[in-house]
Protein backbone atom coordinates (compact mmCIF):
# COMPACT_ATOMS: atom_id res chain seq x y z
CA UNK A 1 0.00 0.00 0.00
CA UNK A 2 1.28 3.24 -0.68
CA UNK A 3 0.80 6.35 0.87
CA UNK A 4 -0.06 10.23 -0.70
CA UNK A 5 0.67 13.61 0.65
CA UNK A 6 -2.36 15.88 1.15
CA UNK A 7 -1.44 17.75 -2.11
CA UNK A 8 -1.39 14.45 -3.66
CA UNK A 9 -4.85 13.33 -2.74
CA UNK A 10 -6.11 16.84 -3.59
CA UNK A 11 -4.80 16.44 -7.38
CA UNK A 12 -6.21 12.69 -7.82
CA UNK A 13 -9.59 13.92 -6.68
CA UNK A 14 -9.56 17.09 -8.95
CA UNK A 15 -8.17 15.11 -11.52
CA UNK A 16 -11.25 12.41 -11.04
CA UNK A 17 -13.52 14.70 -10.56
CA UNK A 18 -12.91 16.50 -13.90
CA UNK A 19 -12.59 12.86 -15.38
CA UNK A 20 -16.47 12.49 -14.04
CA UNK A 21 -17.84 15.66 -15.50
CA UNK A 22 -16.43 14.95 -19.04
CA UNK A 23 -17.68 11.32 -18.95
CA UNK A 24 -21.31 12.66 -18.20
CA UNK A 25 -20.99 15.60 -20.45
CA UNK A 26 -20.04 13.05 -23.48
CA UNK A 27 -22.67 10.60 -22.32
CA UNK A 28 -25.49 13.50 -22.46
CA UNK A 29 -24.31 14.58 -25.80
CA UNK A 30 -23.92 11.66 -27.57
CA UNK A 31 -27.81 10.70 -25.81
CA UNK A 32 -29.15 14.35 -27.38
CA UNK A 33 -28.44 14.85 -30.92
CA UNK A 34 -30.35 17.84 -30.93
CA UNK A 35 -27.36 19.56 -28.64
CA UNK A 36 -24.51 17.91 -31.21
CA UNK A 37 -26.77 19.83 -33.88
CA UNK A 38 -27.02 23.04 -32.06
CA UNK A 39 -23.68 23.50 -31.34
CA UNK A 40 -22.46 22.21 -35.01
CA UNK A 41 -25.16 25.22 -36.61
CA UNK A 42 -24.59 27.83 -33.61
CA UNK A 43 -21.58 29.41 -35.82
CA UNK A 44 -24.19 29.48 -38.66
CA UNK A 45 -26.94 31.00 -36.74
CA UNK A 46 -25.47 33.76 -35.35
CA UNK A 47 -24.33 35.20 -38.85
CA UNK A 48 -27.91 35.18 -39.63
CA UNK A 49 -29.02 36.73 -36.36
CA UNK A 50 -32.19 38.49 -36.48
CA UNK A 51 -33.76 36.20 -38.98
CA UNK A 52 -36.34 37.68 -40.80
CA UNK A 53 -39.14 34.83 -39.69
CA UNK A 54 -41.57 36.04 -43.20
CA UNK A 55 -39.12 35.23 -45.55
CA UNK A 56 -37.07 32.32 -43.47
CA UNK A 57 -36.02 28.61 -44.99
CA UNK A 58 -37.20 25.31 -42.55
CA UNK A 59 -33.54 24.82 -42.76
CA UNK A 60 -33.12 28.58 -41.56
CA UNK A 61 -35.62 28.30 -38.53
CA UNK A 62 -34.18 24.80 -37.83
CA UNK A 63 -30.70 26.32 -36.80
CA UNK A 64 -32.48 28.09 -34.29
CA UNK A 65 -32.14 26.85 -30.50
CA UNK A 66 -35.84 25.32 -29.66
CA UNK A 67 -37.21 24.74 -33.05
CA UNK A 68 -36.78 21.51 -34.63
CA UNK A 69 -37.32 20.71 -39.03
CA UNK A 70 -40.74 19.83 -37.86
CA UNK A 71 -41.50 23.06 -36.21
CA UNK A 72 -40.12 24.73 -38.58
CA UNK A 73 -42.35 23.53 -40.92
CA UNK A 74 -45.63 24.25 -39.44
CA UNK A 75 -44.35 28.18 -38.96
CA UNK A 76 -43.66 27.85 -42.79
CA UNK A 77 -47.02 25.89 -43.46
CA UNK A 78 -48.67 28.63 -41.26
CA UNK A 79 -47.66 32.06 -42.95
CA UNK A 80 -48.18 30.54 -46.29
CA UNK A 81 -51.89 29.57 -45.21
CA UNK A 82 -52.26 32.99 -43.31
CA UNK A 83 -49.92 35.12 -44.17
CA UNK A 84 -46.93 37.08 -42.80
CA UNK A 85 -46.12 37.47 -39.07
CA UNK A 86 -46.74 40.68 -37.49
CA UNK A 87 -45.34 39.83 -33.98
CA UNK A 88 -44.06 36.87 -31.71
CA UNK A 89 -47.66 36.91 -30.29
CA UNK A 90 -48.70 35.52 -33.96
CA UNK A 91 -46.57 32.61 -33.95
CA UNK A 92 -48.30 30.96 -30.35
CA UNK A 93 -50.77 30.15 -33.07
CA UNK A 94 -48.37 27.86 -34.72
CA UNK A 95 -48.84 24.22 -33.22
CA UNK A 96 -46.10 23.01 -31.06
CA UNK A 97 -44.66 26.60 -30.39
CA UNK A 98 -43.40 26.24 -26.67
CA UNK A 99 -42.92 29.15 -24.41
CA UNK A 100 -39.25 28.54 -24.47
CA UNK A 101 -39.66 28.34 -28.56
CA UNK A 102 -41.27 31.64 -28.66
CA UNK A 103 -39.11 33.24 -26.61
CA UNK A 104 -35.92 31.60 -29.01
CA UNK A 105 -38.15 33.38 -31.73
CA UNK A 106 -38.26 36.77 -29.56
CA UNK A 107 -34.75 37.19 -29.26
CA UNK A 108 -33.60 36.02 -32.65
CA UNK A 109 -35.90 36.93 -35.39
CA UNK A 110 -37.43 40.26 -36.81
CA UNK A 111 -40.99 40.32 -37.71
CA UNK A 112 -40.77 42.36 -41.03
CA UNK A 113 -43.06 42.48 -44.06
CA UNK A 114 -41.20 42.43 -47.26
Amino acid sequence: MFYLTPQERIALISLLVIFCFGTLVSVALKQDARIIHWVKTAHQVKSTYPLNINIATAEDLDKLPGIGLKTAQRIIDYRQSYGKFKSAEDVRQVKGITRKALETITRDCRFEAL
